[in-house]
């Protein structure tokens, strides 16, 4: 299959190319919670609605204390801020930081969400600070030199460990109705792929799965990646419908061995009518075949990620 005018994407610490046509929809978690970039046209108008929130916290009171739902406001590297607010007005058990993390060359601001207990907040304030001074800039084709983690428009240096992820959504006009899905994630999936394909087939209705062709049922390393493959596809109501999927179990604690999961779907089209006739996504299964084994045998860690 041709790659001509393919480009390369930077997802976390992993490289994929994809064709230039692809619409592409990612989000990224580090311990957990997302971080994304947010658009604002400037300093004076991210400090303006902030201090607007900060007001609004001030003046909500809290249930069960006495004061408001507003905490602290706490200020990082860069001009990068973090407001911690109450999660709940009748609850002490979890407070909530929203971390606003400003980058320069060109000016951006990412934002770092999640819940903290009380007694974390001094070491998520820590990481905050850390994550201020790590973080830049990052134009969306550039494939960044060191150790890091790719984000959306970012790049976060470092090769110290943490729970970190992302989730690639992945359309292409040529295609429709077809999703790719690319995700990530530090820790070890607890069985292999087969396996748990093993375990579907033990307990699904046989009648279920009338007209379903397997068209691959292997191990599928791809460079250094030990992974395992598995691929069907199936006919009904004069439509082909896929299901694909690759998988490297990983390792626990290893951020250059994370588990990562490949899947392609084609589901059913399910309005067809004179101005919508089917459209299917592929020619055949060897067309769909190509697309899958093009994009999984660009999957590796980046050069130099950890």
């Amino acid at each position: 299959m041709s790659t001509a005018g393919w480009k390369t994407f930077c997802f976390g610490r992993y490289l994929v190319d994809l064709p230039a046509q692809v619409e592409v929809k990612v989000s990224y978690k580090i311990w957990g919670d997302v971080i994304e970039s947010v658009q604002w046209e400037g300093g004076g108008k991210l400090n303006a609605e902030i201090s607007n929130r900060e007001f609004e916290l001030k003046a909500e009171r809290h249930k069960k204390i006495d004061g408001s739902m507003f905490v602290r406001r706490q200020a990082h590297h860069n001009d990068s801020f973090s407001i911690v607010s109450w999660k709940a007005p009748y609850s002490k058990e979890l407070m909530w930081m929203d971390t606003y993390l400003v980058t320069s060359g060109p000016w951006r601001v990412f934002r770092y969400s999640g819940d903290v207990a009380p007694e974390k907040l001094d070491s998520a304030l820590s990481f905050a600070d850390s994550l201020s001074t790590n973080i830049r800039s990052r134009d969306d084709h550039e494939i960044p030199i060191g150790p890091g983690f790719c984000i959306d428009q970012g790049f976060i240096a470092g090769s110290d460990y943490r729970s970190e992820g992302f989730q690639v959504g992945i359309t292409l006009p040529q295609h429709p109705n077809a999703l790719i899905m690319i995700d990530a994630s530090t820790g070890a999936e607890q069985d292999r792929l087969l396996k748990r394909v093993d375990k579907f087939f033990v307990t699904a209705v046989a009648g279920q799965l009338s007209g379903l062709k397997i068209l691959r049922k292997r191990q599928r390393n791809v460079g250094p990646i030990e992974a395992e493959e598995y691929a069907t596809a199936a006919s009904g109501n004069g439509q082909r419908v896929y299901a694909f999927a690759w998988e490297s179990q990983g390792k626990d604690k290893s951020l250059s061995e994370q588990n990562i999961v490949a899947a392609l779907k084609v589901l059913e089209q399910s309005v067809i009518t004179e101005h919508t006739p089917y459209r299917p996504a592929f020619k055949s299964d060897e067309e769909a075949l190509q697309l899958w084994d093009t994009i999984i045998d660009s999957i590796r860690l980046r050069p130099g990620a950890v």
